[in-house]
């Protein structure tokens, strides 16, 4: 190999011992600098796109190796790039969002405080008081695994939403999460429906979603409670009802098969993302692109799709509506907000 066609990483701080040598999947060795520094050499060229039709290699070597060293590996800095200083950061441990005083909520601060340490003074509230605690700390996690954990952070908001509501299924968590506030219901559809081709594509897929729910989920005597309330909802509850309902299934589907979250949905301080899907490259041709040469993310476990009563296409196709529908992080960190606060107000103090 050349000299050049190596790059360098900083890893975040591990006990190694002496130098470790892999030469296999791009992964060249692992070493430690005199200063201390634990260093990761790959070979620049290994996950390139392949091209004369060649498939790509998918495999994350990063994680194989923290797995077969059963360690967590995770890359600080990269110092060089084909053999030349590099310097450029990995992880994003900051946030953008401008803080002063003026973002310091007393009365909020305030509620916080007095309502847990209220709840604990009590021996009938102490587990209350021990949940509402955690939630906060939940809360707070989410926000710094945001930067560069952006999935596990993701489904940290929607873990806080099931300790408040313990639902028992993905219509009963949205019907009860839609339910949180009005105005936040309002809020979210005005802002997607402002007359953009975007916003006029969720509100499609938001009515085939509910149809879709009406006539699969809750056809039975024993939904009746859940068809009611559903059907007797505004316009945008039905709206943010579709979004949430979405959100679980990916999280309840997707994510238990070992699929993130889509990263799209955490690019934005925004209801909904820009995005109108996602996929990924099988190869690139010499010839140039044809649509084959790429895999949308519904295709590549279909397993992973329930089949319903109008068979596989179907099925995802309702995947790719509610992937329109999929709130941001921020949607999801704004609805977590308002359903804490409301449960802060539930009891008096």
């Amino acid at each position: 190999m050349k000299n050049n066609s190596f790059d360098s990483w900083e890893l975040t701080k591990f006990n190694l011992d002496g130098n470790i040598i892999i030469n296999k999947y791009g992964i060249l060795k692992i070493r430690k600098s005199d200063d201390g520094v634990i260093v990761l050499i790959t070979d620049s060229n290994y996950l390139k796109l392949g091209k004369n039709n060649s498939k790509n290699k998918i495999s994350d070597p990063d994680s194989a190796l923290a797995f077969a060293l059963d360690i967590g590996i995770q890359k600080k800095r990269k110092l060089t790039t084909s053999g030349f200083y590099d310097g450029g950061s990995m992880k994003n441990e900051k946030s953008n969002k401008v803080i002063s005083s003026k973002n310091y909520n007393a009365g909020e601060f305030e509620l916080i405080n007095k309502r847990i340490n209220s709840l604990f003074s009590k021996t009938e509230t102490e587990g209350d008081a021990f949940k509402l605690k955690n939630i906060f700390d939940i809360y707070n996690n989410a926000h710094l695994l945001r930067q560069n954990f952006y999935s596990e952070s993701y489904i940290d908001l929607m873990r806080i939403l099931d300790s408040l509501f313990s639902a028992i299924n993905g219509v009963d968590f949205a019907l009860k999460c839609c339910s949180v506030s009005a105005q936040f219901n309002k809020e979210v559809f005005e802002r997607v429906n402002n007359g953009n081709t975007v916003g006029k594509e969720r509100t499609n897929s938001s009515s085939h979603v509910l149809k879709y729910i009406l006539d699969n989920k809750l056809n039975t005597k024993s939904n009746e409670q859940h068809k009611e309330k559903l059907e007797n909802m505004t316009e945008e509850g039905k709206f943010v009802f579709s979004c949430l309902y979405s959100a679980y299934q990916y999280r309840n589907v997707w994510i238990h098969r070992g699929f993130p979250f889509p990263i799209p949905m955490t690019y934005t301080d925004d209801y909904f993302s820009l995005s109108m899907g996602q996929s990924f490259a099988r190869f690139i041709r010499d010839t140039g692109y044809e649509k084959k040469d790429l895999i949308d993310i519904h295709e590549t476990i279909p397993k992973a799709i329930p089949k319903g009563k109008r068979g596989h296409e179907h099925e995802v196709e309702m995947w790719g509506k509610m992937y329109l529908l999929l709130p941001t992080w921020y949607f999801m960190k704004e609805i977590v907000r308002v359903a804490i606060i409301k449960e802060l107000n539930k009891k008096p103090l």
